[in-house]
Order: C-alpha cells, then sequence, then structure tokens
C-alpha cells in the first residue's frame, strides 16, 4: 500500500471508526509515532469534532424541523385550514428517521462512555484476579 494510501486509510480509521492512535499502528502495520505524527500535523481531533458537531447539529435541527411540521400542521387543523398532502408526506417521512437518530445518538453515547471506561485504571482486585487466573502466581 502507497504512503498516501496508508495516511487516508489511518486518517479514516481514526476520524470514522474512532480507533485509537494504537489501533491504527496495529492494524496498518505502522509506527505509533508516525500515526502520532500525522494526527497533530493534519489535525486529526479537530476534523474529528468537526464531523460529531455536524452529525449533533443535523439530528437537533431534524428533531426541530419535525416539531416546526407537527405545529404548523396542528395549527392548520385547528384554524380549519387544509394542509397539502405534501406537508404530510414530509412529515411522515422525517417521523420515519426519528428512531435512526436516536439510535445514532445512543451508539455516539456508548461509545463515549466505553472509552472513557477504557482509559481508567484497572481495579487492583482486578489486576491480582489477572495474575492469578491467567499468569498462574498468586500475589504477595
Amino acid at each position: 500500500m502507497s504512503k498516501m494510501r496508508l495516511f487516508k486509510e489511518a486518517e479514516r480509521l481514526y476520524i470514522e471508526e474512532k480507533f485509537t492512535p494504537d489501533e491504527i499502528a496495529m492494524q496498518l502495520d505502522i509506527s505509533r509515532r508516525t500515526i502520532f505524527y500525522w494526527k497533530k500535523k493534519y489535525e486529526w481531533d479537530k476534523h474529528l469534532h468537526k464531523k460529531y458537531k455536524s452529525e449533533e447539529l443535523f439530528s437537533v435541527e431534524l428533531l426541530e424541523l419535525t416539531r416546526s411540521f407537527m405545529r404548523k400542521l396542528s395549527n392548520d387543523l385547528e384554524n380549519k385550514k387544509t394542509s397539502s398532502q405534501a406537508e404530510y408526506y414530509a412529515l411522515t417521512n422525517l417521523i420515519k428517521n426519528i428512531p435512526e437518530v436516536n439510535k445514532y445518538e445512543k451508539a455516539v453515547a456508548k461509545s463515549n462512555a466505553e472509552k472513557q471506561n477504557f482509559h481508567q485504571p484497572l481495579d487492583p482486585k482486578y489486576v491480582r484476579k489477572i495474575q492469578k487466573e491467567i499468569l498462574g502466581w498468586e500475589p504477595d
């Protein structure tokens, strides 16, 4: 694989798949130092933040647009005005996408929670259990 392709794949794994630099280095067989260099030089964290911020804004806008359509159609009904079939169709399609937005937001929240837990130090009891069951020795 050419250097440019490796760079693009590393960037994609970091931004799209949320791989850590260590995971990318192992996956692509590139030094960690190279990954960290690319990450800093090409501002991957900035791109990552921008991507997820725009997706978050989109879901908020989608929900607000749905609410706006619902308010308009409710007002039309209350005021005995007729609404176009296109407006009902648009509202129906927006409502269909709300579960997808919710699923996406839950996945992002879960991923963020997992990443936070991953970086926490191991509990001493868990370390002793690993030493005993996997390494086969009793700690002092």
